[in-house]
């Protein structure tokens, strides 16, 4: 299973790259990602490069964890919008196209559900956990519609 989706080991990289800014952490971040794979057993049939790249940043995500400093939607849908590399489904950029719909409220919000809890999230932003919940809950319902199962 390896051996096939090696086969794309430089895109990964370069994917990693653009998420990691630095060579030595997106090479960190492709072994992980095998590893993780592996780990889990996932059916090659089923990988997409877009689940791969979703993995990637994922692991970058978890990697961060404890430290407010994550890739803002803006900088997501830059790599996303403009990866020569890769072409993303319709369904990706109609996606993007909500979040960057949103209010800056919303956006602010969202950013820091990446990193931090709901109750990091009150505490930082002073507002109510329960607003942060049904504000999350919403941007969900409008961002993915009909596919998000509560």
């Amino acid at each position: 299973m390896l051996e096939e989706l090696s086969k794309k080991d430089k895109l990964w990289r370069s994917i990693a790259f653009r998420i990691t800014h630095n060579k030595d952490s997106a090479d960190e971040l492709v072994q992980n990602m095998y590893l993780r794979i592996l780990d889990y057993g996932v059916d090659l049939g089923k990988l997409t490069d877009s689940f791969i790249k979703v993995v990637l940043y994922n692991l970058f995500k978890d990697s961060k964890k404890g430290i407010y400093n994550t890739i803002s939607i803006e900088d997501y849908k830059e790599l996303v919008t403009n990866d020569n590399i890769i072409s993303y489904s319709d369904e990706d950029l109609c996606v993007l196209k909500k979040i960057d719909k949103l209010s800056k409220h919303e956006k602010d919000i969202l950013n820091l559900s990446y990193n931090h809890s709901y109750r990091q999230i009150q505490e930082i932003t002073d507002i109510n956990y329960n607003k942060v919940n049904r504000d999350l809950s919403w941007m969900k319902i409008k961002v993915l519609g009909s596919k998000y199962k509560r």
